[in-house]
């Protein structure tokens, strides 16, 4: 909850009469403390560039920049990292959740194969090239780049283009459309 409109128009709503710090003001500041008091986020360590540590929020899935020094110095790439008065550390618990989660997602995965099928909000539709069967995954898996028909390969837990099966399945749409025009 965004309390600046509040604290704009404070003035506005003090009760006349009464000295600075009235009602209203203990009112709005107590409500501040509130809501920033015992709020635990986790972020996701995507990346470190420079002197900023990228990191994904976890309930909104937007990316932020946080200075280095903020976050615990062990951090790698994929740590999760729970933000609580106003401090960051690591949270071991959550981040074994994630793990199991990417592990079974990984043998939930048979073929290397998937064709990108399209972009729905914060996931992106794959369809496995061996089964035809649908998989939604997180669209921050996904390379940057990759566009609708683009053939991903999931290796080693990281899905990337392959450039060669796309090309060979865009020559087989080709001459399957030849074919059927000449018929």
């Amino acid at each position: 909850m965004n309390l600046d409109f509040f604290n704009s128009r404070r003035q506005d709503l003090d009760v006349p009469g009464r000295s600075r710090g009235s009602f209203v003001s203990s009112f709005m500041r107590e409500l501040q403390e509130h809501l920033t008091r015992n709020r635990t986020t986790h972020f996701v360590l995507d990346r470190i560039e420079g002197d900023f540590a990228v990191l994904e929020n976890q309930t909104n899935g937007r990316m932020v920049d946080v200075p280095i020094n903020r976050i615990p110095t062990e951090s790698i790439d994929g740590t999760v990292l729970k933000f609580e008065n106003n401090t960051f550390s690591i949270d071991h618990e959550k981040g074994e959740k994630l793990s199991l989660e990417v592990r079974a997602l990984r043998e939930q995965i048979r073929s290397p194969f998937f064709t990108l099928d399209r972009f729905e909000g914060d996931f992106a539709v794959l369809e496995n090239r061996d089964t035809g069967r649908m998989r939604n995954v997180s669209k921050h898996l996904i390379p940057e780049g990759a566009i609708d028909g683009d053939i991903l390969r999931f290796e080693n837990n990281v899905f990337s283009i392959d450039h060669e099966a796309a090309e060979t399945a865009r020559t087989e749409i080709r001459e399957l459309l030849d074919r059927t025009r000449r018929n």
